[in-house]
């Protein structure tokens, strides 16, 4: 709702605002007669003299006597409506920092100071006047950043929602305890929400746009820091980290400072600051950002209580710390509540008359304990019709899902940690299954508006990859490639897809034309060389192999030509580092490539996260091979098993992991990991194969045989399979048995041009056997 003077109700930018260290008391009783100096004003210089003081964001001061008389009827209005001080969640089961609601006591004394002549008072009644820092609230901060140069704000028309890049000029990374906004103009900011962007993403939209920043609110790229909620509203005081939750700080980090303005009738120049806090501390804990949204919103007009419901079962116990609900103008009634294991509801937070104009986020004063299978869930209410006097449109139009203050959202965000530090993982890992679930259904319904959207179906081809469900991916990465048959990572996933089906003949015909279009796809030629093996053309599988290994070298040594420089250049910025570190790795130089490995983890941002676009388990899986290359196998152990940790569900890390545990003689441990990776998935034959050989060398010959038996139902051209099964039927006393299948390896083998394994062969069927090799 916008008001044409300062006199209509409710005032949208009247404001009140609880400042620490200026309580006046609360009165048990109402007194005979109720003064301004000894009743009214402990009350305004407590709630409203933050913002409602020359040079603050509010319109009018409420410093004085004359300033509060002029207004007095307004400010009964408001109190008595709730509507100020500016508080939207009710009071409900768990307590919220800083709650700026006046108490029954208070309001009775504004009521009872207007029924009675706005009578003065004894002058010696009059409290001082609260003295407000001219510098920062927190004290002097360690890093002072601005935008880096002014905006000058329209003098009319909406809203604005602009989002202002502000660069962080550090060489090592830090760590956060506190943050201080300053909005700049707190006349015209309404509130500001600061995110953090690691890819840089958010640069390009801003080089794109003419004047300062870029209209629009968050991207996907940018994240909240630290999963913690960092926003500026009028008033409100910048609280630090939770003890040991600083949140980290790399090199190259961009700041996204997101603002909404309103128009004051004239040009208004912003230039926001930003005041960071650091400690020398690492955080033991980093919060996680548990997020509900719908993007399914299509509201007609008209439509008075359309519901949006979203739910989340959290796997582990958890702490909730904080929430974050977001709609826009047609939100009503916002409701985040959660459902215990045992049936009972507590509500987390109820907002019943939603003011788009006075979101905020909340933290509880104790975390609260959502006790495993405890299950989230949000429930809003939109109103779009012509009764709902925030709705930005008369007459109501048709509203769905967007970004602009005139489209809607839904969302809210659960700022959580695990109970136990070591379920973290647990927790990461079920969330982001919910997350691809969650995508993969949006994917689905857009695919029926667009069908032919090649980027949308690659996109959601990726999606079901990643859930195993190779079926679905197929079938969306096929008609991507007949929408653009000259995209080749389209392709590649399409034969990845296919050969996860099986299907190794179409997924050789995917990889070949990929090479066509591009002769030196290193992924195209070691896929193809997979492919080829799986369906016994030996010789054409090493030739493509060859050429990837070649090609890898090739631009390895492209990468590190300039390497001094580059690291002189780009310091620890992960996703470089590691990189370069693949590179090194692929030439062979092992230990300069552990070392950058070690770097790019130091500047991980936790053992979860993404960090500029490299996921952990790539570290330590990658790091963990240069280790066990250069025979440091107990530390390649301990990389390998954190990468099992934050990826329980790869089955070639188990592989890898077995591997490396049969070098150091932990055979058991070996054994374990094997039969893991083959229960994950039972189509990876070299999982089933050194599975196979694990139980060969505890002499359990009939266990081996059957997984030989299974590898090569899907795998019949495998030369070395055959002669192990045939070696396992020797060891069982299965003569015959076993020379069919050492002949088949011989065959296998030579035509192939496997010699070592032909001489084995031979001297099997000869020496051992006592039968002629032909």
């Amino acid at each position: 709702m916008r008001l044409k003077s300062e006199s209509d109700l409710p005032v949208r930018v009247i404001i009140s605002m609880v400042t620490a260290g200026f309580w006046g008391t609360i009165p048990t009783s109402v007194p005979a007669e109720v003064t301004f100096n000894r009743d009214i004003a402990p009350i305004l210089f407590a709630h409203c003299a933050a913002c409602h003081r020359p040079g603050q964001s509010a319109p009018f001061s409420l410093l004085t006597y004359s300033d509060a008389r002029k207004r007095a009827r307004q400010i009964g209005t408001v109190t008595r409506s709730g509507y100020m001080p500016p508080w939207l969640p009710e009071s409900g089961q768990y307590k919220l920092e800083g709650s700026r609601r006046l108490s029954a006591a208070q309001i009775g004394l504004i009521e009872k100071w207007i029924a009675g002549d706005l009578v003065e008072g004894d002058p010696q009644d009059l409290p001082e006047i609260p003295k407000w820092s001219e510098g920062w609230y927190l004290g002097k901060p360690d890093l002072i950043l601005k935008m880096k140069q002014e905006y000058v704000l329209r003098p009319e028309g909406p809203d604005a929602f602009r989002s202002f890049i502000i660069p962080v000029p550090i060489t090592a990374p830090r760590y956060v305890k506190a943050v201080e906004l300053r909005p700049g103009n707190p006349r015209i900011v309404h509130h500001a929400i600061m995110y953090i962007d690691k890819s840089q993403s958010a640069r390009r939209l801003d080089a794109e746009d003419k004047e300062p920043g870029y209209d629009g609110m968050r991207l996907a790229d940018i994240q909240s820091p630290g999963g913690q909620f960092i926003g500026w509203t009028p008033g409100k005081l910048p609280l630090p980290s939770r003890d040991q939750m600083a949140w980290r700080l790399d090199p190259g980090t961009d700041i996204v400072l997101e603002m909404h303005m309103l128009p004051s009738g004239k040009p208004e120049p912003v230039r926001a600051s930003i005041g960071l806090f650091f400690t020398d501390e690492p955080p033991s804990r980093q919060p996680i950002s548990v997020l509900l949204y719908s993007k399914g919103i299509d509201i007609e007009p008209g439509v008075r209580d359309y519901i949006v419901e979203e739910k989340y079962t959290f796997p582990v116990d958890s702490l909730a710390l904080g929430i974050y609900p977001h709609a826009h103008y047609l939100g009503k009634d916002l409701h985040a509540f959660v459902v215990l294991p045992n049936g009972e509801e507590r509500s987390l937070l109820r907002i019943k008359d939603w003011d788009f104009n006075w979101q905020d986020d909340y933290r509880y004063v104790d975390p609260v304990l959502l006790p495993k299978d405890s299950t989230l869930y949000m429930r809003y209410s939109f109103d779009n019709s012509d009764t709902n006097v925030r709705n930005p449109s008369s007459p109501p139009v048709h509203v769905s899902f967007g970004s602009r203050s005139t489209d809607e959202m839904a969302s809210l965000t659960l700022e959580v940690i695990t109970q136990a530090r070591a379920e973290e993982a647990t927790l990461q890992s079920d969330y982001e299954k919910y997350l691809r679930d969650k995508r993969i259904q949006e994917g689905e319904n857009q695919v029926i508006k667009t069908p032919d959207d090649s980027l949308l179906r690659f996109t959601l081809g990726v999606l079901y990859a990643r859930d195993n469900n190779h079926g679905s991916a197929a079938t969306h990465f096929a008609r991507a490639v007949e929408l653009d048959p000259k995209r080749s990572m389209v392709r590649n996933q399409l034969g990845l897809s296919l050969q996860a089906l099986g299907r190794h003949e179409d997924a050789t015909l995917q990889f070949q034309a990929v090479l066509k279009i591009d002769p030196e796809n290193i992924n195209a030629h070691q896929y193809l060389a997979n492919a080829l093996y799986r369906i016994g053309r030996i010789q054409e599988s090493q030739a493509h192999r060859q050429k990837a290994a070649e090609l890898a070298v090739k631009s390895a040594e492209a990468a590190l030509k300039n390497i001094d420089r580059f690291l002189t250049d780009h310091g620890d910025e992960p996703v470089r580092l590691y990189n370069l570190a693949n590179a090194l790795h692929t030439v062979e130089r092992h230990d300069e490539a552990i070392m950058l490995y070690e770097k790019a983890l130091e500047a991980q941002e936790s053992t979860w996260r993404m960090s500029r676009g490299i996921p952990n388990f790539m570290l330590h899986h990658n790091l963990a091979g240069a280790l066990s290359a250069v025979g440091r196998f107990d530390e390649a152990i301990k990389h390998y098993q954190e990468t099992v940790e934050l990826r329980p569900g790869d089955a070639q890390t188990h592989v890898n992991l077995a591997n490396v545990l049969q070098q150091t003689q932990r055979n058991k441990e070996a054994m374990e990991h094997y039969q893991h990776a083959v229960e994950l998935d039972p189509h990876l034959a070299p999982a089933r194969f050194n599975f196979a050989i694990a139980l060969r060398s505890q002499r359990r010959f009939e266990d081996s045989a059957e997984q030989l038996r299974a590898i090569l139902k899907g795998y019949p051209h495998i030369a070395i399979v055959h002669y192990y099964l045939g070696d396992v039927l020797d060891r069982l006393d299965r003569v015959p048995e076993a020379v069919s299948y050492y002949r088949e390896a011989l065959r296998l083998a030579e035509e192939s041009g496997e010699s070592s394994l032909v001489e084995k062969i031979r001297e099997r069927l000869s020496t051992e056997i006592g039968v002629e090799g032909r």
